[in-house]
């Protein structure tokens, strides 16, 4: 049974660096989005 506690321990682990990581991803593409609407509004002000 110890066996299997430590494979549940390992698969929540995992699910939970995997989630971080899915988070981690989407700020980033957050952060993307908004540099790139920064710089379409300063494309708009210079034209």
């Amino acid at each position: 049974m110890a066996l299997v506690g430590e494979c549940l321990s390992l698969v929540a682990g995992v699910r939970g660096f995997f989630s971080y990581q899915l988070s981690v991803i989407s700020y980033q593409l957050s952060v993307i989005s908004y540099q790139l609407s920064v710089i379409s509004y300063q494309l708009l002000v210079i034209s």
